[in-house]
């Protein structure tokens, strides 16, 4: 199962709640996937605390994330993958 979303806020806390958000709409459809939530909220957080706060920008967030099993009960996993890209834009970028 894998899930890919973009989020985007005009700060820290927001977007993080954004991602957070999405976190659960991808769980609730994939309950796999509740047991790399905690790895892409951690990640996401990271790369936002390492970014500058500027309010004249918007951040924006590409998360994305699979993982693969053996077992009918998607216990067993045989692979895994997160990707989180956090950056900064203009404001009027759409």
């Amino acid at each position: 199962m894998s899930f890919s979303f973009t989020a985007r806020a005009a700060d820290k806390a927001a977007i993080a709640a954004l991602i957070a958000g999405q976190m659960d709409i991808v769980v609730n459809a994939q309950p796999s996937h509740a047991v790399d939530k905690p790895l892409v909220l951690a990640t996401a957080q990271a790369y936002l605390d390492l970014l500058i706060v500027d309010e004249s920008k918007d951040l924006m967030a590409n998360v994305s994330g699979s993982l693969s099993w053996r077992d009918v009960d998607h216990k067993e996993f045989t692979g895994a993958n997160i990707g989180v890209s956090v950056y900064m834009i203009a404001k009027d970028l759409k």
